[in-house]
């Protein structure tokens, strides 16, 4: 049953990931740019989830205005976030905007692992890779294509094998 189980739990996995490609592929605008929200991926993770026989998922309320993060509203820096807590995971809160501001082309090891739970927007001119435990994505994640020569993206490590 162990074995049934992991399969299905793997194939789901499987599942989701190739769902958000799919939906972030249909949703870039002429530019490029993608972003997966909540709203979109619900009625395509609610068919996964019933087809994996898994519950369903709807929006956090308290993320209704992350549609305009990046516009009208201000972003916390995720620096300052992991700088809170540095050994601790960085949680970007429900309802907040933060933005990825490392521009440098550094790796930043985040050990406790990265929830958003609000909205992380990777703008064009973020150069990073984010080396962490893990990344749990509730809310809304949006990378914009790197400007010309930048590289953005994560590097996931098992705790404790570095």
């Amino acid at each position: 049953t162990s074995n049934v189980s992991s399969m299905r739990v793997g194939s789901f996995r499987l599942l989701a990931a190739l769902t958000c490609t799919a939906v972030a592929a249909a949703n870039a605008d002429a530019a490029g740019h993608t972003s997966v929200d909540a709203v979109t991926l619900q009625s395509f993770a609610a068919d996964a989830l019933s087809a994996a026989g898994l519950p369903s998922f709807v929006p956090l309320g308290c993320n209704s205005g992350l549609h305009l993060c990046g516009t009208s509203v201000g972003e916390t820096p995720l620096s300052s976030l992991v700088a809170a807590s540095p050994s601790a995971e960085a949680i970007v809160p429900c309802g907040t905007c933060a933005v990825v501001d490392y521009t440098d082309g550094r790796a930043v090891t985040i050990p406790g692992g990265i929830n958003v739970i609000g909205s992380l927007r990777f703008p064009s001119d973020a150069n990073v890779t984010l080396r962490t435990a893990h990344v749990f994505v509730q809310g809304l994640l949006t990378v914009d294509p790197p400007d010309l020569g930048n590289r953005v993206g994560f590097r996931l490590y098992e705790p404790g094998g570095g």
